[in-house]
């Protein structure tokens, strides 16, 4: 997988088609909420887009903060201040052509390289909300009472 793409020059139309053509399905009345949202997360610099040889492969926002629990309940289209130096990534939304093993080690790599006081990820994957948790590596029991 390439380095993160940048998308300074890149239309939000474009990239929804581009969304659209991987098969996500967003009913028409929440485009322009959509719109908006993507753009502030833009602006927020939170939004993380990878590549390879084929093109663009993988879209996702997120948020850094020190308690995923304050976002994962947030309505969908909100955009809560979060916390630079938080220990958590919590990945808001994620639109993939292929999800696949190479794609999960790219998002890994420059999440832990991005952001290292990052120390655990949290996504909420849908169609049925299964709260998927990884971890740092060499960290996952760090911290933890093991008694």
């Amino acid at each position: 997988m390439g380095e993160p793409l940048q998308f300074s020059c890149m239309k939000f139309d474009d990239l929804y088609w581009t969304f659209c053509s991987w098969g996500f399905a967003l009913k028409p009345e929440y485009y322009q909420r959509f719109k908006v949202y993507f753009e502030d997360m833009l602006v927020r610099r939170r939004v993380i887009g990878f590549q390879n040889e084929d093109g663009l492969m993988a879209v996702l926002t997120y948020f850094i903060t020190r308690d995923h629990h304050t976002l994962a309940n947030k309505p969908e289209f909100a955009t809560p201040q979060d916390d630079e130096l938080g220990t958590e990534i919590y990945i808001d939304k994620m639109v993939c052509k292929k999800w696949n093993l190479s794609l999960r080690r790219a998002m890994q790599d420059m999440i832990e390289t991005t952001f290292p006081n990052v120390q655990m990820g949290f996504w909420h994957r849908q169609p049925d909300n299964r709260c998927v948790v990884t971890y740092k590596r060499g960290t996952k029991y760090a911290g933890k009472n093991t008694k």
